[in-house]
């Protein structure tokens, strides 16, 4: 059974919204797919799908559609020979690190993926904030105090009229 291209992607998505800790194989079988999981050297998770001739990378969070290469496919699979590759140590998939807490701009809890917001912030309220990198030069408070300092802009601006 081959499905489609979005059906695959879906599948890769759920897995990793499992976590790939759990997984214990580097080839899993999901919905009639077969799906080899690899780290590349640069620390990017890699998912070859050889029935559908796709791989997808995921690198900063999101998944990326690659041309799938039979050659490094075939150098990932293990020999069917057990003493011949002993010296080499097999690196293990990582677990995606754990989401970090902040506030909202209402004030409630939300979860941050820390690989995105690699900054962090401490209000002068003590509350902590993670920020991307692309807007450090514009971040200055939490969202709960941002959210509070623009409001009472407005409503300076609203009386002067």
């Amino acid at each position: 059974m081959v499905a489609k291209q979005d059906d695959a992607k879906m599948i890769i998505k759920e897995l990793l919204s499992e976590g790939l800790g759990k997984l214990n194989s580097r080839t899993i079988f999901r919905d009639g797919l077969e799906i080899r999981i690899t780290k590349t050297d640069d620390g990017f998770i890699k998912f070859d799908l050889p029935d559908q001739g796709k791989t997808f990378v995921l690198m900063s969070g999101r998944l990326y559609e690659r041309q799938y290469n039979q050659q490094n496919a075939d150098l990932d699979k293990p020999e069917d020979e057990p003493g011949k590759k002993e010296g080499l140590a097999f690196t293990e998939i990582q677990e995606p690190a754990a989401l970090v807490e902040q506030l909202d701009y209402q004030g409630k809890v939300e979860k941050v993926d820390p690989s995105i917001f690699k900054h962090r912030m401490v209000c002068g309220c003590g509350q902590v904030r993670f920020i991307k990198g692309s807007d450090l030069f514009q971040v200055q408070r939490c969202k709960p105090c941002t959210k509070r300092q623009r409001q009472e802009r407005r409503r300076a601006a609203g009386s002067c009229n």
